[in-house]
């Protein structure tokens, strides 16, 4: 698949700035846009490691009265991993336990790392 150049991306972003429900779905749009800044990022820096992370729902000041149980410790991992393995790929979205997650659905933690075929 072709990867859209922050050109693109800018453009496609700027487009709904001003915007506050985003057609109610404020927040996909943004995961896509992270998603795919890291893509285009990658792959226009090949000799850096260029990688999005989600340290999962965590209870902070952000997420308060929304049910998140688990401390900001618990984000750590992926972090640690995103700075020091060197056998993460580029381009890619890690979830909270540091395995490859899809950019398009819900990997829980614990579950089998996504791979395709690129």
């Amino acid at each position: 698949a072709k990867v859209p150049s922050i050109d693109e991306l800018d453009a496609l972003a700027l487009k709904y700035a001003g915007m506050t429900d985003y057609e109610n779905s404020a927040y996909g749009l943004s995961k896509a846009l992270v998603n795919a800044y890291t893509r285009a990022l990658a792959a226009a820096h090949p000799r850096l490691t260029i990688v999005s992370v989600t340290p999962g729902f965590l209870a902070t000041d952000l997420t308060k009265g929304m049910g998140a149980t688990k401390p900001p410790s618990a984000g750590v991992p992926v972090v640690e991993r995103a700075l020091f393995d060197t056998d993460i790929v580029s381009g890619y979205f890690y979830g909270s336990d540091g395995l490859r997650s899809p950019i398009d659905r819900y990997r829980g933690p614990g579950t089998p790392e996504y791979v395709d075929e690129d």
